[in-house]
């Protein structure tokens, strides 16, 4: 219990410490060069972000705190995704006949393109699958993001000048997608950091 209490507090003083570097830097933003100010503005925001999820690497409560909410949003999104329609079967490495041109499934006597997902994959493990890198669980293959036959009526999004459509259903999944990915890459890596306590000048 003591030891535990003065890494506690050990942690408390090097996180108020890094929180008041960040301010003394936020100040000196104002003063620098456009190009220069831009940079701090970066640093300061990432180590911020730093901070909020990961007390700076030193708390690995925060760094499961992080992944597990991180999880809940993915399967939340893709089981989203799933029940409106969004998710369907990838082609490419299964479709069983080619028929005028069409590659697709061969679903009930006859070639279907986008199939939907239905039970091929389990939400929660999709996202893990999305989510955490250099591990395969054999979900994200099965599946992409698309409109499925079956699909409800999907939001066809906002029409701007030119015939643009902006945040169109399908696109919102695709590019989550995209990010959630790339946060999976730097959030697990980010946790590692944190669970193996190289961070921790106490454990040295």
């Amino acid at each position: 219990m003591g030891q535990t209490s003065v890494e506690d507090a050990a942690r408390e003083i090097l996180v108020r410490k890094k929180y008041k570097d960040i301010e003394q830097r936020r100040r000196r933003i104002g003063s620098r060069d456009i190009l220069k100010g831009a940079g701090d503005v970066a640093t300061t925001v990432a180590n911020l972000l730093f901070g909020w999820l990961f007390d700076f690497g030193l708390s690995a409560n925060k760094a499961v705190a992080t992944l597990a909410v991180s999880f809940v949003i993915g399967w939340l999104v893709f089981s989203l995704a799933l029940i409106r329609g969004a998710l369907i079967v990838d082609q490419q490495p299964v479709a069983g006949s080619v028929e005028n041109n069409r590659l697709g499934a061969i679903v009930q006597g006859e070639i279907e393109t986008s199939v939907n997902c239905g039970n091929a994959v389990r939400p929660s493990l999709y996202a893990l699958d999305v989510f955490i890198p250099l591990i395969d669980l054999r979900q994200e293959s099965k599946c992409e993001v698309g409109v499925a036959n079956d699909a409800a009526d999907l939001f066809s999004g906002i029409r701007l000048p030119g015939e643009m459509v902006w945040l169109h259903e399908i696109e919102i999944y695709r590019y989550f997608k995209a990010i959630y990915a790339v946060l999976g890459w730097v959030l697990v890596s980010l946790s590692i950091l944190t669970f193996s306590g190289i961070l921790r000048p106490w454990n040295h």
